[in-house]
């Protein structure tokens, strides 16, 4: 959905406030990624013994945990900084209807309005 007949849903100032903390957010992940790299790379190379590999080994469990969700979030950042590109970012992917500024301030790269989101989770509990 794009705004037509001088519609403005945000403006110029918005979106770039939008994009410069999704840029942030990203560069913040990337860097995480490499020190989680970096760490890993250095843990393989130090002797431990039996105790400490099992601590080593449940540590290095929900490293990569997090760093799935964090792949996860990075994709959902990239998406949300092409859709500014192309002049959809803000707009419900399910309605076409502007998903709101205050939840947009909690997660600029929400691509449902609250109202799709909670449906969306209403028919994921029905199937689960």
């Amino acid at each position: 959905y794009i705004p037509s007949d001088g519609e403005e849903y945000m403006n110029f100032r918005q979106v770039a406030y939008f994009q410069e903390i999704l840029i942030s957010w990203r560069d913040q992940l990337l860097a995480g990624t490499r020190v989680f790299i970096s760490e890993l790379q250095n843990s393989e190379h130090r002797r431990a013994d039996v105790i400490d590999l099992g601590s080593m080994q449940a540590e290095k469990e929900r490293s990569f945990g997090t760093r799935r969700q964090q792949s996860r979030t990075l994709a959902q950042i990239d998406r949300a900084l092409e859709k500014i590109d192309n002049g959809t970012y803000g707009y419900c992917e399910a309605t076409g209807e502007e998903i709101g500024l205050p939840r947009l301030m909690v997660m600029p790269f929400a691509t449902l309005c609250v109202e799709a989101q909670e449906q969306l989770e209403r028919n994921m509990k029905m199937f689960h």
